[in-house]
């Protein structure tokens, strides 16, 4: 489901500010109904998402399938 859209020019896209992104929207949707969070696979977004999973570790995170492919 698309729930937002944000705007990141000007910002350096650092693991932690990525990972404050998400948060911000767990958040807003409830921890309790997300239950996977999908990135790209790049250093920075696998950085984010193994924060994600240390805030909470009920939640599943997985890589771009694309990319695992190729």
């Amino acid at each position: 489901m698309f729930l937002k859209s944000i705007d990141t020019s000007g910002h350096v896209k650092i693991g932690e500010y990525i990972f404050f992104i998400l948060k911000d929207v767990i958040l807003e949707v409830g921890p309790s109904n997300v239950v996977q969070v999908y990135t790209d696979n790049v250093a920075n977004c696998v950085a984010a998402a193994h924060m994600i999973q240390n805030e909470w570790p009920s939640l599943f995170y997985t890589r771009c399938t694309c990319h695992d492919v190729d």
